[in-house]
């Protein structure tokens, strides 16, 4: 096992990943969370055997319905908690596939499912009112927490996201808002055992330990659909990770640097830009003969005796340290052809 340095990163200063918004609010919904999947299914029931508008003929799995609508819930949940609406943004975006819906004939239930869903949410959730229910469940009223200014207000805003996607398509979604939480994201696959160390340089302030619980992380991983800050991560890897402080980045900065340190189970090493190609293969230079490779670097006199005593050739050369300089050469080793040949 070795350390790894990690420079590719997005960070996004925020809110720790325990905090809440509207903690409240949250906290009512949250507990009601099977109590709506329950009704919800209960209320169709009822529009379909009343034959009411938009219900007629309509068949539906309950089993698939609660658990769709949970994936809503808790994107509810999540926005609601951290702000944005990257969550909800996500979710709707499952009912459409490019231009076709995902969901049989004209979508109405679905609109109206989700109207409703609503409307019990702000009537009786959040106002901690009991709610005349249709199914087996019980709802949860909890007297401690008082919802919070604009809780209402936040649930209308993104369950109108939701209902306005299924009803046009994803032209309908927003533009997307980015959660308040503290994030770092990472081009590929880390789990929270890989992590060692992240260090907010520019503040000289450690914003992640393995070691410490008040310095942890939550682990989200995108495995598909396009991403603003990594356009190209599908070329590199399979996925992208988010990770969820525990810290508190708020006064912290989006350009900050950060050190970020991960266990990787094995160590890369490359050299130099110069010493690969193209494709990352490993240049080599193979060694020549000294005579071949460095002729016209070396001490001339000597490269030129040994080839004279090489070849055999009468050959006269300067002795290096002495004072003895060569005026002349005279050589007949051509005499027989005429001049032509080696000399």
């Amino acid at each position: 096992m070795a350390k790894q340095q990690l420079k590719d990163y997005i960070f996004k200063p925020g809110i720790s990943s325990t905090a809440y918004v509207y903690p409240d609010g949250y906290s009512l919904i949250s507990q009601n969370k099977a109590y709506l999947q329950a009704e919800a299914t209960a209320w169709i029931a009822v529009q379909v055997a009343a034959g009411a508008s938009g219900f007629v003929g309509y068949t539906f799995n309950e089993a698939k319905c609660q658990r769709d609508l949970g994936y809503v819930i808790d994107a509810y949940l999540h926005d609601l908690r951290y702000g944005g609406n990257e969550e909800v943004s996500r979710v709707s975006g499952y009912y459409w596939d490019g231009t076709t819906a995902q969901v049989d004939g004209d979508r109405q239930p679905e609109i109206q499912t989700h109207t409703e869903i609503r409307n019990i949410i702000n009537n009786y959730i959040l106002t901690n009112l009991a709610h005349t229910s249709l199914s087996a469940s019980s709802q949860v009223i909890d007297p401690s927490k008082t919802t919070e200014s604009g809780v209402t207000a936040r649930v209308t805003e993104l369950s109108n996201i939701v209902i306005n996607v299924i009803t046009t398509g994803l032209s309908a979604l927003p533009t997307l808002v980015d959660a308040g939480v503290s994030t770092i994201k990472l081009q590929g696959r880390y789990e929270t055992e890989d992590l060692l160390l992240i260090t907010n340089t520019t503040k000289n302030e450690i914003i992640y330990n393995f070691s410490s619980s008040d310095l942890g992380t939550i682990v989200k991983y995108k495995t598909h659909g396009a991403d603003v800050d990594f356009p190209k991560y599908l070329q590199i890897t399979d996925t992208i990770t988010t990770l969820i402080l525990t810290k508190d980045t708020s006064s912290q900065l989006s350009t900050d640097e950060l050190q970020i340190f991960v266990e990787s189970e094995f160590i890369r090493t490359k050299p130099y830009d110069f010493g690969v190609d193209a494709i990352e293969r490993q240049r080599t230079a193979n060694p020549l003969a000294m005579l071949d490779a460095d002729f016209e670097y070396g001490l001339q006199p000597t490269k030129w005796s040994a080839i004279g005593t090489l070849r055999g050739y009468p050959s006269i050369y300067e002795v290096p340290g002495t004072e003895t300089d060569v005026l002349s050469v005279v050589t007949d080793a051509s005499a027989g052809t005429s001049g032509v040949g080696q000399s």
